[in-house]
Formats: structure tokens, sequence, C-alpha cells
């Protein structure tokens, strides 16, 4: 039976909701991993699981740093490279430069590793794409049970490459986390129902002050938030391109990573390349 672990949290970074592996040309339903199998597995061995979509937001800022003191700060962080989710991969890396110890990496049995995390142990998992198989997620929850399990009893065993390779690296979480005062984020109550209504407010702000940048960071993290979302995706391709960053001719790419994870026909011709030369 997996080691109960009391009082301790599990921070998830993953994608949410549909989203596409590019590589083989399947649409996986990331939320159905996180509930048939993450979730249970980390609440199993006695940790608080938390993903960020979880976490209650008023403020993009206050967002962005919940996250880093998730990173920081959580117990355990579990991250799903599954799809090669961009902001998983990222938060991966900054986990791995401030804690040498208890990251757990998974991916489902397709996801192509990249080169420089082929040191990196991962535990596969099969998706059907819609969906996760009953017997596989029982048998991947107790695989995973076990790895949270494990990774609190390998004393002063490096999980992270940072600290493999740079063994005399001092991990600053020790310090940090008893110098700065820190609340756990609230993810028992609902998320207020204006978070996201005073996020748009405030990208529109950003818009009519003429800051396109700031409206298209809030934006960008709506769409990864809310995929789909029609308003959000146009008025993103609408500051994308206003934004003329880093270049004229990258604004007006019709196909920027962000838009390739969240495709929509009706943006077609929200671009105008056409006129690129004239502003």
């Amino acid at each position: 039976m997996p080691t109960q672990i009391a009082k301790k949290t599990c921070y998830v970074t993953m994608g949410f909701g549909r989203k596409t592996d590019f590589p083989t040309g399947r649409v996986l339903n990331l939320d159905a991993t996180y509930r048939t199998i993450i979730k249970p597995a980390a609440e199993e061995v006695g940790l608080r699981c938390i993903r960020a979509d979880e976490i209650s937001i008023t403020d993009w800022r206050v967002s962005e740093r919940e996250t880093y003191e998730q990173l920081l700060r959580a117990d355990v962080v579990l991250v799903d490279l599954s799809t090669a989710n961009m902001n998983a991969l990222y938060d991966l890396g900054v986990r791995h430069a401030l804690r040498p110890f208890t990251t757990i990496v998974i991916a489902e049995e397709q996801f192509l590793t990249p080169f420089n995390v082929n040191s990196i142990a991962i535990l596969r998992y099969k998706h059907l794409g819609e969906s996760i198989d009953y017997g596989e997620a029982l048998r991947f929850r107790k695989v995973l049970a076990e790895a949270i399990g494990n990774a609190f009893k390998r004393e002063r065993h490096s999980d992270s490459p940072v600290y493999t390779f740079l063994p005399k690296l001092v991990s600053p979480s020790t310090a940090a986390v008893s110098g700065i005062e820190y609340v756990a984020p609230n993810v028992d109550v609902e998320r207020p129902p204006d978070s996201y209504s005073e996020l748009i407010g405030r990208a529109k702000e950003a818009e009519s002050n003429g800051d396109f940048l700031k409206a298209k960071m809030m934006l960008n993290s709506l769409a990864d938030i809310k995929p789909g979302d029609p308003y959000i995706i146009q008025r993103l391709a609408f500051v994308t391109y206003k934004s003329k960053y880093p270049t004229k001719r990258a604004a007006c790419n019709p196909r920027p990573p962000y838009f390739e994870r969240h495709r929509d026909s009706r943006l077609v011709g929200c671009c105008p390349q056409t006129t690129l030369e004239h502003h």
C-alpha cells in the first residue's frame, strides 16, 4: 500500500481540456488524465492536489505569482508533458532549478521526448484520446501513488538534472520558504464568477491604453484556462497583430504557437497582412 503523507501539497502542471498532439494528430482530453489518474493518486497518499485552474484568480499578476510560489513550495510537483505543452515544459525547468527533489514527470505513451529531457525519468500511460481505459487508469494510478510515496523516501537523491550535474549548487527553497510569508491558495471555494470578466476587463483596459503586449499576455492566459472561447481567441489575434512584437511580420504570422493550440476557422482574416507595410 502506498505511503500516507499527511498535510502536504501536490501541485500539478499540465494542459487543460482537449489539446492536440501535433506529431501524431491526436486530440487528447487532458482533463480525463487529471480526473481519473492524477488527483485520485495524490489524494490516495494523503496529498492535497492542486491544479492551476483550481486556484481562484482575480488578477493575472496574482495568478503568475501563485504559479511560481507553488513551483517553489509544493511538496511534490507533478508535470504531465503530454502534447508537448509549452507551459508544462517551462514549469518543469523552473521546478528543477528551484528544487532538487520530489518532482515527478509523466506523459502519455506516444509523447516524443525532446533531446534535452532524455535523462529525466518519465512515467508513461496510455491515453485513448477522449478518455482513458478503466483498467489503464487503475494501473497507472497505482504506479503514480507509489512514485509519489517513493519521492519522499529517496533521502537526498536528486531527481533534478540541474542539481545532479551541479552537485554543489544550493537550492534556494529552504531559505526562501522560511523568509517569505506565504498563504496557501484557496482551492476549496468555487472560483468567483467575475474572475474571467475582471481579467477580460483588464485586457480591454490595456488594449485601450495601447499596451498591446500586456493585453496579449492576459488574453493568452485566458485562452489556456478557457480554451476555444471565440471572443478570447479573436481579441488575442487582434492584439498580437497590433503589438507588432517581436517584429511586424512575426506579429502578423497567421499561425503563431498559441493560435495553433486554439485553432479556429473564425481567425482567418483577423490579421490583415495586406496592410503590413503601411503600419
